[in-house]
């Protein structure tokens, strides 16, 4: 009988994540692939052609006088459209067909000796593509179309006597997937790295009445990618890797407070993380993060002793080949502590990233001892200090527009914050109230009544942060200003910029800048005009109240504009002075 088998021996040489020729985590160089006998493969150019599946009965057409077939033969769907693996119980020949009765089979049966590599890239774009199956647990939780993980108002904890609530967050994980192993009677090698950016944003707040000490997690929800095909080199042979992206948040709160405590943090983590298996040596993980911290605003109103820290955890999970596979969670964290008494305060706000990995890995009937273990970096302090702390906030972490429609998108609305600077707007100059500051990160605008502050002030302004929508503009500004006079000194430089790094980017809004191109009269509007240096256009508006006079212009000629970076109908402006900001 003509048998539909294949015995392939090829030596396969099988790389590592880290690819160093020492490490564990290499298969050797000597493996062999060697496929059972008693396999029949079916493939898109083969012998057979399945016409039929129902239940467990599978009927296939064949070429020749002879299916090939035998009770006991393995049957192997080796196409990605069809992919599956059952056991011949039965066969009859019917009408040029052959009807097989089937039951379930394994890929131990299947490869004997062999072992396969996996590399690819798990993008916020491919998340974006699988929004579709994305499974959430709680309200308030979506993917957005990058990719992206967001949370907004989401109750960690109530309880009648405390709570913890993720006010907003925002995270992603974008990796490379190397993933291997190598088996004889056994599994001789396996390694699951991911290499990759971690980004997460988010804002905390806790209440407390009374003494706490609790601790939980909850499932955010799971995000499934396409099933990704594995090859073991020398047969064709395709292993089903299935990875699924799960997101958790969890909290520790220890806490004697009273009162209620609010921050937040934003941090990106570049970050090797998973772990190598060898038989002769074990388990050796994979950890080497590294971050950076911005801190939100800090607030408390409490008293007492307080350590409470929340996480954000993406967890990859793999299925090889329909059986469980490895885990790696990544738990970026941000962890307060408050003492506060009658006399004092003393606080810090740390983060750090920890992950914790799970190795329960069946592959081809062989299963690794279980493998747990927790790993850590260095716990960084990214504020500290006691009840005079500095509660200045950058002013581009106030200054955020939507890149995309120019909306504004501060998280910080409707916030009293106090920010520092020096004065490049005074009050008259385009109106009574109106001010404009910069630090060393952006600019924005102001009100402020009975004002006395002068050109290049150096000042710490206290307002509510509001969306001013005048004139089909949406500006980020502060209302309500009060104002502290730090000290009297120079007017600053404005930030010399292209048309293009101007009108492409709403970074600058607020900001006082300067720029050079053609004078381009506008055709509809006497107080306006562009500056075009070729490759883009800015629009100019000129405030009738700095009775600035433009009429010396004419098209064509050079022009050199200094103003206030505005957002006016999505699309940022520059709004000059005096009469010295053009020439």
């Amino acid at each position: 009988m003509r048998r539909n088998s294949i015995l392939v021996l090829l030596s396969v040489l099988l790389v590592s994540a880290c690819g160093d020729s020492t490490d564990p985590g290499d298969a050797s160089p000597d493996s062999e692939a060697v496929l059972a006998d008693n396999v029949a493969l079916v493939e898109d150019d083969g012998v057979l052609t399945l016409e039929a599946v129902v239940d467990s009965t599978y009927t296939y057409s064949f070429d020749g006088d002879d299916h090939g077939l035998a009770v006991g033969d393995v049957l192997y769907s080796a196409t990605e459209s069809s992919a599956y693996l059952r056991k011949v119980t039965s066969l009859a020949d019917q009408d040029g067909m052959v009807i097989v009765e089937t039951t379930d089979a394994s890929f131990a049966e299947v490869i004997l000796q062999g072992g396969f590599e996996l590399q690819t890239t798990l993008t916020p774009a491919l998340m974006a593509e699988q929004r579709h199956a994305f499974e959430k647990a709680v309200d308030g939780v979506f993917i957005d179309d990058h990719g992206v993980l967001h949370m907004s108002d989401v109750t960690l904890v109530d309880e009648s006597t405390y709570s913890l609530v993720m006010t907003h967050a925002a995270a992603s994980f974008e990796s490379v997937l190397d993933c291997y192993a190598t088996w004889d009677g056994g599994i001789e090698t396996f390694g699951t790295i991911y290499t990759g950016t971690l980004s997460l944003a988010c804002g905390l707040e806790a209440t407390a009445a009374a003494s706490v000490d609790e601790g939980g997690e909850i499932l955010l929800g799971e995000l499934p990618f396409p099933v990704i095909w594995a090859t073991v080199p020398g047969l064709p042979i395709l292993i089903p890797v299935e990875p699924v992206l799960s997101f958790r948040a969890g909290y520790t709160i220890h806490c004697s407070a009273q009162g209620s405590i609010s921050t937040g943090v934003t941090n990106q983590t570049s970050l090797t993380v998973g772990a190598r298996y060898d038989r002769l040596t074990g388990w050796v993980p994979a950890w080497e993060p590294s971050q950076t911290l911005v801190p939100d605003p800090f607030d408390w109103d409490a008293s007492g002793e307080a350590l409470i820290r929340a996480y954000i955890e993406p967890r990859f999970s793999l299925r090889i080949a329909w059986t469980a596979g490895p885990y790696v969670a990544v738990d970026p964290y941000l962890q307060l502590e408050l003492d506060v008494d009658t006399e004092s305060a003393a606080w810090a706000l740390n983060a750090g990233v920890e992950s914790r990995l799970g190795m329960e890995v069946t592959i081809l009937d062989h299963t690794l001892a279980d493998y747990s273990m927790t790993l850590t970096n260095d716990m960084l302090t990214i504020l500290e200090g006691s009840l005079d702390f500095d509660d200045t906030v950058p002013i581009d972490l106030i200054q955020v527009y939507d890149s995309v429609t120019g909306l504004a998108d501060s998280p910080f609305l409707d916030q009293t914050v106090t920010i520092e600077g020096v004065i490049t707007v005074p009050p008259g100059t385009y109106n009574s109230f109106g001010h404009a500051i910069v630090d060393d990160t952006g600019g924005m605008e102001f009100w402020l009544e009975n004002s006395s502050l002068l050109l290049g002030d150096r000042v710490r302004i206290t307002g509510t942060v509001w969306v001013y929508t005048g004139a089909a503009s949406e500006n980020i500004q502060l209302a309500d200003a009060t104002a502290e006079l730090i000290a009297h000194g120079s007017p600053p430089a404005p930030i010399v910029l292209s048309v293009m790094e101007i009108a492409g980017d709403h970074e600058n809004v607020g900001s006082l800048v300067e720029t050079s191109g053609i004078f381009r009269h506008h055709p509809d509007h006497r107080f306006e005009f562009y500056v075009d240096d070729g490759d883009a256009s800015v629009l100019v508006y000129i405030d009738p109240t700095t009775w600035i006079d433009f009429s010396g212009f004419s098209d064509g000629d050079p022009i050199n504009v200094v103003g206030v970076c505005r957002n006016y109908a999505g699309t940022p402006e520059i709004v000059p002075r005096w009469s010295a900001d053009l020439r």
